[in-house]
């Protein structure tokens, strides 16, 4: 619609001028309509990183067995109540008094009498400093036997057993029958440090300890770990204190819990590769910390990330690195990443970045149960695919849950399968409307929808419709300039006027321009065209084909280079149809260039290259005539010829048809059979019968008869078969023919079938051949030979009914410049039979 009128005015140089011509002016409007397009949806330049992984807080594991067995004070009551005995209470306190004076066997000994005695009051207390005395020798075991037997009665003695078990194993126990030591055993097994009672203990200074470690006070009794502790809470404080602390502690028992928090720290510190090589120091020993620490890593580095996920499976790892590569531009990576690790919508976005939507439309398929964002996406890519049945269903399908992502597509998609009405009526907002008129062709229409519109975009899409109704004055009163696409838009109001020169001076300025530059230096070329320029012209087309090859003003230029080699074939012409047909092999004027260069290389004798190209055309209906056409004249075998011409005449039209049909008859004149073209022909339409027919009359009447009598009895009136019906009368004599021949609107036929029907009569009714004779006389003056012959037998005729002064005057009507020799004489001889004319006075002769 914006091309040059000059620039396509000049291809009338053939019928492929022509073809090509209409392939041009189709895709210049296309690109008009594209003009006005719905805005893309752009994926996040960047996607965030959430922060959803957990530094472990592992100071439950720095919790130490107590160092030492704590005792009970243990004393001698004043007085014992119950069952007890005197010798019971002696025992007792002589034992604790020589426990006191660390005369230990001495004790022991006491110790075991008692408890050999049954049911003594003491016996509890007795079992419970027996078991203090064992571990004090060394008999741990006897000491576990003599505390579990006074578990859960004697609570020193639990609290006693559960401080060996943790020595023992290195983990709280479970310790049902005391409250202190369970509510440590509790927190260890939610992992966090516990809230101790020191009231409930005999362990005094272990549950101090306790204590220091979840304030993070160094204890001098537990340094190591209380100062490990207090390293954890310094993490965001202090966090070279805290590293020194850990490096200090990378051997021992507190080994793996420094270096994951050395790891930790590098992470911190943008170290990544450093926390990798730490988890994978932890990987033999604590397989836990060491994938914590790579699902952290993979947090900074997407190479980390993979490893991550292959060793734990954390999908969070695989998200991580495709996050990572996103926000570096490496979209066919993060899209690896995100479709493994099952963030499909993610993994749209990076298609999309990457310029697929057939990838992303793949991506989203996936998701189960999509959400609005998902559909979103969904909609976005499949509108760029041109998948606008499926858009529908989705549509339809989201009408009622998505209200407003179905109205943001249900407009565009009208719009896109061109159906402006409907898209004029969908759409509510009065710019979109005007787009739907605007691509309608209703430029008026938009000019009243937007009359009190003063936006930016409402007078671009004001002047544009200026410019598509050829009013370039009008369009320029609604732009203000000073932006490339209003200038863009000014330099197209003088294009459409003519003023090529003032055009080509705007678009110049323009072509260094992102957003308008390509269309600015295609205008520029065609402009220069316009102008004669022409040489300038090829070499911008040429320039927006190298520069731009994958863009709509590419192809543009190409058609305008075939446009200028059909007009002035150059050197190039070959290399630019081949340089067409590979960039743009679905363009729809790429059978006019296969055409076009087929007949370059039979202009070359290359016969055989010019071959493939007319088979491959065989595909294209509107050149498969063609081709077969071109196919029969280059091929030498007569049979092969033959077939070929008759495919064209099967499958030609007009001029194509015609010229096949007239090789086919040369073909058959040099052998010599006309009949089996027209054997051939009688198959066809009706128009090929009437052909068979012309054919047939010269070379078998009996085959025409029947032939015309069909074709009569569908169509009485066609002037061709009253032509034909003369030459029927003279190869049968059925004067039928001749009557129907009498009815023909061209004066040949019907002045050719009045004197033949007069000579037919002429013998056995004179008076009535005389009536056809003198028709032919008064009607078609100048008919040669018929008038002359006429005026003869008419001349005869009246000699025989004895009016000789009438025949002497008709025979003065003689056109003696035309006359052929044998009438010349046949006049001669009647003139010396008849009178001369003479006229009476009332002008009739006598």
């Amino acid at each position: 619609m914006w091309k040059a009128t000059l620039l396509f005015s000049l291809l009338t140089l053939s019928l492929l001028a022509q073809d090509l011509k209409e392939s041009i002016e189709l895709s210049v409007k296309v690109v008009d309509r594209l003009e006005i397009e719905k805005e893309k949806l752009i994926p996040p330049e960047r996607l965030s990183l959430p922060q959803d992984f957990q530094i472990l807080d592992l100071s439950y594991e720095l919790i130490e067995p107590p160092k030492d067995i704590e005792e009970k004070h243990l004393t001698v009551p004043e007085d014992i109540k119950g069952c007890g005995t005197p010798k019971d209470r002696r025992i007792f306190a002589k034992a604790l008094k020589l426990y006191q004076e660390g005369k230990l066997l001495r004790a022991r000994e006491k110790l075991y009498d008692l408890i050999s005695i049954q049911n003594s009051p003491f016996s509890l207390e007795g079992r419970y400093l027996l078991a203090v005395i064992e571990l004090q020798r060394g008999e741990k075991e006897t000491a576990v036997i003599l505390l579990r037997e006074n578990c859960p009665g004697h609570p020193a003695s639990c609290e006693t057993l559960y401080a060996i078990e943790f020595q023992k194993d290195l983990k709280p126990p479970e310790a049902k029958h005391h409250p202190f030591w369970r509510s440590i055993h509790e927190a260890y097994r939610r992992k966090a440090l516990p809230d101790v009672n020191c009231s409930e203990t005999i362990f005094e200074l272990y549950c101090s300890y306790l204590r220091d470690l979840k304030e993070g006070k160094i204890n001098d009794l537990y340094p190591e770990s209380t100062e490990i502790r207090k390293a954890i809470l310094l993490l965001d404080e202090d966090p070279q204190e805290a590293k020194s602390v850990f490096e200090k502690y990378t051997k021992g028992r507190f080994r793996d819990i420094a270096l994951y928090y050395l790891g930790v720290l590098a992470f911190k510190e943008g170290s990544f590769r450093k926390t990798y090589e730490i988890a994978s120091l932890l990987s033999l020993s604590r397989e836990d910390l060491s994938n914590n620490l790579l699902l952290i890593a993979s947090y900074g580095d997407k190479w980390i990330g993979r490893i991550a996920y292959r060793v734990t499976q954390d999908k969070r790892a695989l998200r991580n690195a495709g996050i990572i590569a996103y926000n570096e531009g490496s979209y066919g990576e993060a899209y690896e990443d995100f479709i493994k690790s099952g963030e499909f919508l993610y993994a749209a976005f990076s298609a999309i970045r990457e310029g697929s939507y057939e990838r992303a439309y793949e991506a989203l398929s996936r998701v189960e149960d999509p959400l609005k964002e998902h559909y979103l996406w969904m909609l976005e890519s499949l509108y760029w695919l041109g998948k606008f049945d499926a858009m529908a269903r989705i549509l339809e399908k989201i009408k009622t849950t998505y209200p407003e992502v179905y109205n943001q597509f249900a407009g565009w998609i009208l719009l896109k399968v061109g159906d402006w009405a409907k898209a004029y009526e969908v759409f509510q907002e009065p710019y979109t409307k005007a787009v739907a008129l605007f691509n309608w062709g209703r430029y008026g229409d938009v000019l009243k929808l937007l009359k009190e519109d003063r936006s930016d975009r409402a007078r671009i899409l004001k002047a544009r419709s200026a410019i598509a109704m050829g009013n370039g004055k009008l369009a320029r009163e609604f732009l203000k300039g000073g932006n490339p696409l209003e200038d863009y838009l000014i330099g197209m109001s003088y294009f459409i006027e003519g003023n090529y020169l003032k055009a080509s001076e705007i678009f110049s300025d323009l072509v260094y321009d992102k957003r308008v530059g390509t269309k600015a230096l295609l205008k520029l070329a065609d402009s220069l065209y316009n102008a004669g320029d022409y040489t300038r012209a090829k070499n911008l087309y040429l320039q927006i084909l190298k520069e731009k090859p994958d863009s709509v003003e590419a192809t543009e230029a190409l058609m305008a280079l075939a446009q200028i080699e059909l007009q002035n074939p150059s050197k190039d012409l070959k290399e630019i149809a081949t340089k067409i047909m590979e960039k743009f092999p679905n363009s729809p004027f790429i059978p006019d260039l296969k055409y076009q260069l087929a007949q370059v290389y039979l202009k070359e004798g290359n016969k055989e290259k010019a071959k493939e190209i007319l088979k491959d055309l065989f595909k294209e209906p509107r050149y498969r005539a063609k081709a077969l056409l071109k196919l029969a004249q280059i091929e030498e075998n007569l049979t092969e010829k033959e077939k070929l011409l008759k495919e064209a005449i099967k499958h030609g039209i007009g001029e194509d048809k015609k010229k096949a049909t007239e090789l086919l008859k040369d073909l058959y004149l040099k052998e010599g059979n006309y009949e089996k073209l027209a054997d051939f022909l009688a198959k066809g339409s009706y128009e090929e019968r009437k052909e068979a027919l012309k054919i047939y009359v010269n070379k078998n009447p009996e085959k025409a008869v029947p032939l015309f009598n069909q074709l009569f009895e569908k169509n009485p009136n066609d002037e061709d078969l009253k032509k034909v019906a003369l030459d029927l009368f003279r190869s049968t004599g059925k004067i039928k023919y001749l009557d129907i021949a009498l009815e023909a609107q061209d004066p040949q036929v019907r002045t050719r079938a009045l004197y033949l029907k007069g000579l037919s009569l002429k013998d056995k009714k004179p008076r009535k051949a005389l009536e056809y004779f003198v028709e032919v006389i008064l009607s078609a003056e100048g008919v040669q030979p018929y008038y002359n012959k006429s005026i003869i037998h008419a001349s005869e005729i009246l000699l025989k009914l004895g009016a000789k002064r009438d025949a002497s005057c008709l025979l003065e009507k003689i056109d003696m410049k035309r006359i052929y020799k044998e009438d010349l004489k046949k006049v001669k001889i009647l003139r010396k039979k008849l009178p001369k004319c003479e006229v009476k006075g009332n002008g009739t002769s006598s």
